[in-house]
């Protein structure tokens, strides 16, 4: 009996030692253990074991560069990605004003296309940001430590827009149930992304993740509105609340379903930047997590012929 908890003692310390050196220390141990055993001293087969199983756990030197990596890593996925999306958003802008600029000077509708110049470009740097979420993403990271990653600083970055500027803090308390539902309901999805991902099943996963964002999305900047304004505009409008936050207040002469023209501008003016921040977030999000997923795709054997899902 002394024997059999000593051998479980030595199981339990091997696994609190690096893995390419637990197989060798625990062969050591266990013929040191069988020396102890053949002069039937009990006593001390429980005391040696004991001692390794409460000893503190061996730990690998870590190299300089390797902790530089990591922390690059780290810095380029929380930090850097965010004002990348915020790069990528102005220059996506900046050329579709330049583009369409003398289109709109022609046309009798006012500053308000301006807005939807707008809107295409969010979506186009969303799509670019998506299509180079492999710049961004964490390489050899867990499914919980790179969601983590990727929704908590969008979180902060989204609060630091209206606690960082003098006299914004009120109408941070608008907004910030709207941030975490859509981040909170983001890391639920990228979940649901990485999981199809990983099984090979790609496409179903880049239209998840669009579709469930654009849910998302729409969902989380009803919240603005109805803390403020309560039943104005109506509740039953609230899935065209995204076109009205996006479009900037609708175009003269042009309603929406169930609203006035002062309810659609009332919806551009409550929800400020959030439905370009959730679609541009959204975008690198779902772009990481794709990257990542491809990445824990085995290849497949030579001369496998994979049927398409």
């Amino acid at each position: 009996m002394s024997r059999r908890i000593a051998e479980a003692l030595l199981r339990l310390a091997a696994r609190r030692w690096p893995a390419r050196l637990r197989g060798e220390v625990h062969q050591e141990w266990l013929a040191e253990l069988h020396v102890l055993a053949a002069e039937h001293r009990g006593a001390a087969m429980l005391r040696y074991a004991a001692s390794l199983a409460v000893a503190r756990p061996v730990r690998e030197p870590v190299a300089v560069a390797v902790r530089a990596a990591a922390l690059w890593r780290a810095v380029r996925l929380c930090v850097l990605a965010p004002v990348a999306a915020v790069v990528v958003f102005a220059v996506c802008l900046a050329a579709a004003l330049t583009v369409l600029d003398p289109l709109l000077a022609a046309m009798p509708f006012g500053e308000q296309p301006r807005q939807w110049t707008a809107a295409l470009a969010t979506a186009a740097a969303a799509v670019l940001l998506a299509r180079s979420g492999r710049w961004w993403t964490a390489e050899g990271a867990g499914t919980a430590a790179l969601v983590l990653a990727i929704t908590v600083p969008g979180f902060v970055f989204a609060s630091l827009a209206y606690l960082l500027p003098a006299g914004m803090s009120e109408k941070y308390t608008l907004h910030w149930p709207a941030y975490a539902v859509f981040f909170g309901g983001l890391a639920a999805l990228l979940y649901a992304v990485d999981r199809l991902a990983a099984t090979g099943r790609r496409t179903p996963a880049w239209w998840t993740g669009a579709v469930g964002a654009l849910t998302l999305t729409d969902v989380a900047i009803t919240l603005p509105v109805l803390l403020s304004n309560g039943d104005d505009p109506p509740l039953a409008s609230a899935p065209l609340w995204l076109f009205a936050a996006l479009n900037g207040g609708g175009l003269d002469g042009i309603r929406l379903p169930g609203m006035t023209g002062g309810q659609i501008w009332t919806v551009g003016d409550t929800t400020d930047f959030d439905a370009y921040v959730f679609l541009l977030y959204a975008g690198l999000a779902l772009g990481m997590i794709m990257a990542k997923a491809s990445k824990s795709v085995p290849a497949p054997a030579a001369g496998t012929h994979l049927e398409p899902a």
